[in-house]
């Protein structure tokens, strides 16, 4: 077999390995032990118990008494551990190959696959808001999103020769740091304030009671401005996809400096 068909072979199967990993990340939401997740889902807030080990977690007492949502984050461990399992293995499978490691990547995962762990499966966990679960899984990401943002701004708007007001005000809030921040910062606070104002927000006292108010049917006011605050990174996630495609732009590539 050619070195080139088995670096397309091993090009494939990472991206695999990419799309497995994170089927096994979504499987929190299907097994989520947080009490709030559970009676929004219509379930009981509490998790319901093991049985009693004393005679051993592979007796038939124990095995009978399990309940349904105990297999659930049975097979959602016994899937994250076989998922890194075959990421270990490929691992040393490029490096018996030749194929070079992936050094960031492989750092990037052993960080994140241990924080996701903790995350789902701890008790102390549960003891926190739900709210506050979306911060613990995405607030790696938003500094990692800002770091890329900000090194492709000032490769696409601030290099020599580029015609800025073609960039209108993104060559403004570009131009140094602090005031790249300082817009950050100014965003999240109109949108807590949006969220204290509206009753969207735990933590503070709303302006608007829009949990009293009916728009239709039984659909709050509370509940459709819910969908809005839902509805903007979930059409951030949708855009990703095609927005960041070196592979497709040689213009976001040169910009990333993935061509040095």
């Amino acid at each position: 077999m050619s070195n080139s068909i088995l670096v397309g072979y091993a090009t494939q199967y990472e991206s695999t390995m990419e799309v497995a990993q994170a089927i096994a990340e979504t499987l929190r939401a299907v097994r989520d032990r947080h009490p709030e997740a559970r009676m929004f889902f219509g379930m009981s807030s509490v998790y319901p118990a093991y049985p009693d080990r004393a005679q051993g977690i592979l007796s038939s007492q124990f095995v009978s008494g399990l309940h349904w949502e105990h297999l659930i984050v049975f097979l959602s461990v016994a899937f994250m551990i076989a998922i890194v399992g075959l990421f270990i293995f490929r691992q040393i499978q490029r490096y018996r190959m030749g194929i070079p490691l992936n050094i960031p990547k492989i750092l990037f995962f052993i960080a994140l696959i241990p924080l996701y762990a903790y995350i789902n499966y701890s008790a102390a966990v549960l003891t926190a808001p739900l709210i506050a679960f979306s911060a613990f899984v995405t607030i790696y990401h938003d500094v990692q999103y800002h770091g890329i943002i900000w090194f492709y701004s000032q490769n696409r708007y601030h290099k020599p020769g580029t015609d800025k007001k073609k960039y209108g005000l993104a060559t403004v809030i570009s131009s140094n740091f602090f005031i790249y921040m300082l817009c950050g910062i100014a965003m999240a606070a109109l949108m807590r304030f949006f969220g204290c104002t509206f009753e969207i927000h735990p933590g503070c006292g709303p302006l608007v009671m829009t949990s009293d108010s009916i728009v239709f049917g039984n659909i709050t006011g509370q509940e459709l401005l819910y969908s809005v605050i839902i509805g903007i990174p979930l059409h951030h996630y949708f855009v990703d996809q095609y927005i960041w495609r070196p592979s497709k732009d040689k213009t976001l590539t040169e910009d990333l400096k993935l061509d040095k």
